[in-house]
């Protein structure tokens, strides 16, 4: 694709600003940042109590949409998002009650003497 736009790109090129430039470094850096924590939320917790947070994207964009570009996030998207907040609870208190219980020390069938 990027081949086929350089010549209209190079008939409209620009040098960039410095507001520019600091908009793509914050880009980048925050791209980064969240590429990071994402990969340490997997050494940290299990994939599937992780990925569920992942489907709150769809949350945050229209949340964004609506605050930036006036978008109204139609009825059926404002049901979808409650549906994926409360699946995402749900799955993280289970994960939480799961790795609780198998963390608990087990309890001796014998008595103490």
């Amino acid at each position: 694709m990027s081949l086929f736009s350089l010549p209209l790109a190079l008939l409209n090129w620009r040098p960039l600003t410095g507001g520019e430039w600091a908009g793509y470094l914050l880009c980048g850096v925050l791209g980064s940042a969240g590429h990071y924590c994402l990969t340490r939320s997997f050494k940290v917790a299990d994939i599937s109590a992780t990925q569920s947070a992942k489907f709150l994207d769809l949350v945050w964009s229209a949340v964004l949409g609506w605050l930036l570009f006036s978008d109204v996030p139609s009825h059926s998207t404002i049901a979808g998002g409650m549906l994926i907040s409360a699946a995402t609870v749900w799955v993280a208190r289970r994960e939480s009650q799961r790795n609780r219980s198998k963390n608990a020390a087990p309890q001796s069938t014998l008595d103490p003497i």
